[in-house]
């Protein structure tokens, strides 16, 4: 405050001006504080946060290097692709956004595959090519197949050099595959769909010593196919360290089987609906835990008299829809202590084969009309680990219903699943056992979607006692043990 000082009435008087702003030191009461009130004004004023200046709002810019580069893992293939263009500085970190990519599924499957990441316009060579280009040397798995065509598989021969798992599957090839194996000194696993080439030296174009697993499947593998491709004995004799193989639909020329024996180390091999004209040097295949013959029209009983004598490992054995087989052959299989999952569909036996088996999981003998109750209910009370009985198109009844539900009822949690006729569930339905006991299934017979449910290539059998590859869940686990 200002003022004058003037005189009224012999009394002297100040007269201020007010300013609308007071001074600093007005700021204060006129009154004095006391010690206590201003020691708390001052732990008051301790706990209050100051209030920061207004900034600008942050930026995705405003993040390094290695920050752009984890949230461009992140973000599906289409947008790695797209996301380069933004500027220079997101090109260069959008080249290591690749690298979390193991296992890609570029092929049409009922499961869940890359493909349906892509919207339509991608799923083309270009854009895979493109794809493929970025993420090739971090891949370990790739399955490709339609709608690409087999033109890129010259892009995966340059770009997926460190590949362990290749599966192929195109409507026709025509190129050789010299480009393909070249540089992959890595790959252990090859699997071709779709062949109608037959298989010379010249077929594969560069020696593949390193490949553990060949599947190979023909075009034409139903049972009457007109066309069989061909394979010669100088188009599998570079694969001499092989442990599972699959010939599937083929003609197997003279010298194949005596190449496939030579293999001491074969555990798994599928040469389901090809023809041959000798194959009992299989039988010295000491080590196979795997094998499928199904629709082989000439194995007979020697042939599985000499196989029970000698491949003691055998765990999965699928003989469906052959005619040669008869139960005097198959009566030796009680010989097989590790036998988990028989196939027997369409086969002319009777249940005297099940008598001996004691370690089965899985056992299909649908439409074999001479099964009966007694081999089954033996077969039910002396195997404890038995989960899936298919005895669809059989002469079982009732009866052996009421044995599971006995014997199930004193397992620990171990569920039997049981197909039957429809008459057989429903007299099982009327009788008092029924629903007694929750472990024992009873499900009626489809035959459309049941039938030659088994009749398929190691390929398909590996992917399900395999842990199925999920390349967005390999991606989610690379980012939560890398950061």
């Amino acid at each position: 405050m200002t003022g004058n000082e003037k005189w009224i009435k012999k009394r002297k008087i100040s007269i201020f001006e007010v300013n609308n702003e007071p001074e600093p030191s007005e700021s204060r009461s006129i009154f004095p504080e006391s010690p206590q009130k201003r020691r708390k004004q001052e732990k008051i004023e301790k706990f209050i946060p100051e209030i920061p200046q207004q900034s600008a709002p942050a930026s995705i810019n405003d993040l390094n290097d290695d920050c752009l580069e984890r949230i461009f893992k992140c973000l599906p293939l289409t947008s790695r692709l797209t996301v380069r263009i933004v500027s220079k500085r997101w090109e260069k970190a959008s080249k290591l956004a690749w690298s979390n990519v193991r296992a890609l599924n570029f092929s049409k499957s009922p499961l869940w595959n890359d493909l349906d990441e892509l919207p339509p316009a991608f799923r083309s060579n270009t854009h895979i090519g493109a794809i493929l280009k970025r993420c090739g040397g971090y891949l370990r798995e790739l399955k490709i197949g339609d709608p690409c065509t087999y033109k890129i598989l010259g892009l995966v021969g340059e770009y997926c050099v460190n590949l362990s798992r290749l599966e192929v599957s195109f409507d026709r090839y025509g190129q050789r595959f010299t480009t393909l194996f070249s540089k992959m000194n890595k790959l252990e696993y090859f699997g071709m769909k779709n062949l109608g080439k037959d298989v010379f030296q010249d077929f594969w174009g560069h020696s593949i010593n390193n490949l553990r697993e060949i599947h190979l499947c023909s075009q034409h593998c139903e049972e009457n196919g007109t066309v069989r491709p061909r394979i010669y004995s100088s188009g599998l004799k570079q694969f001499t360290n092989l442990t599972a193989m699959t010939l599937e639909g083929f003609t197997l020329e003279p010298g194949v089987i005596r190449l496939i024996s030579a293999n001491p180390d074969l555990t798994c091999l599928s040469l389901a609906n090809s023809r041959a004209k000798n194959f009992s040097p299989l039988t010295k295949l000491f080590s196979l835990e795997h094998l499928n013959l199904s629709k082989i029209i000439n194995i007979g009983d020697d042939f599985i008299t000499a196989l029970t004598n000698n491949s003691r490992n055998l765990r999965y054995l699928n003989l469906n829809r052959c005619p040669g087989i008869t139960t005097g052959g198959l009566s030796n299989l009680g010989n097989l202590p590790h036998l988990e999952e028989l196939f027997l569909n369409s086969c002319r036996i009777t249940d005297d084969v099940f008598k001996r088996l004691r370690s089965l999981k899985k056992l299909e003998c649908e439409d074999c009309w001479s099964v009966d109750d007694p081999g089954i209910t033996t077969l039910v009370n002396n195997s404890p680990n038995l989960r899936y009985l298919n005895l669809a198109g059989t002469n079982v009844t009732e009866k052996v219903l009421k044995t599971a539900s006995s014997v199930t009822g004193r397992r620990n949690n171990f569920c039997l699943w049981v197909i039957v006729d429809k008459i057989v569930k429903t007299k099982w339905e009327r009788s008092e056992d029924h629903g007694k006991c929750h472990l024992l299934i009873v499900d009626e017979a489809n035959k459309i979607d049941n039938f030659d449910n088994d009749d398929r290539s190691l390929m398909e059998i590996y992917e399900e006692s395999r842990l199925i590859t999920n390349p967005e869940l390999e991606r989610l686990n690379q980012l939560r043990y890398n950061y």
